[in-house]
């Protein structure tokens, strides 16, 4: 799991539950130039494995626009990891819209501290993914049967899902694989796209 901070809008209460933190997971603590952590928390934060992002300028949404960033970053590089955002600025439903529609495979959350519950998030009817089709089990064991020697990883299998709920035609679902999967893409493509087209045949009759 990797942790990121909005240290200006949660203050120290937003480290509560750090002790069951990992060492394996990471912490990027965003923080203003002038804002003071407690000693004792200090200590704690330490100990963990934690990066530290100390902002220097004080405009609106400075510190937000950069969490969001390195969090834009760190989905595409770190394919493997959930994300949550530690902060009460309901601002960041923006980035899981925006996440959940470019890649549903991607798990991200928002809680107030380190060990809150998770702040549902509103999706907007403009982002929303919108659920077209329907996959039965059979679809995707056939799915998973003809890209069993690409090496597909499990959590891409959800993507793949999805797009076959959900695109219209063959080159959106050929677009949204090179975003997700780059070079591997066309051979995922002409793998997929018999089933595919049978698929979008059922759900359109």
């Amino acid at each position: 799991m990797i942790y990121l901070i909005d240290y200006e809008n949660v203050h120290q209460n937003g480290f509560d539950g750090i002790e069951a933190i990992s060492t394996a997971d990471e912490i990027y603590l965003f923080i203003g130039q002038s804002a003071k952590i407690p000693a004792v928390d200090l200590k704690k934060i330490m100990s963990k494995n934690i990066k530290l992002y100390v902002t220097e300028k004080t405009q609106p949404d400075y510190l937000d626009f950069q969490l969001a960033t390195l969090l834009g970053s760190l989905v595409v590089t770190q394919t493997d990891k959930s994300f949550t955002i530690v902060s009460k600025d309901r601002g960041y439903d923006a980035v899981i819209d925006f996440w959940r529609q470019a890649n549903p495979a991607v798990k991200i959350l928002v809680k107030q501290t380190l060990s809150g519950k998770a702040i549902k998030t509103v999706v907007k009817e403009k982002n929303a993914v919108k659920q077209t089709g329907h996959l039965t089990t059979a679809d995707q064991k056939t799915i998973r049967s003809s890209l069993k020697d690409l090496k597909i990883k499990p959590t891409d299998y959800k993507y793949i899902y999805n797009l076959f709920k959900t695109e219209q035609d063959k080159t959106e679902f050929h677009t949204k694989l090179q975003k997700q999967f780059g070079e591997k893409a066309t051979l995922i493509y002409n793998t997929l796209k018999t089933e595919f087209t049978r698929i979008l045949g059922q759900r359109n009759a």
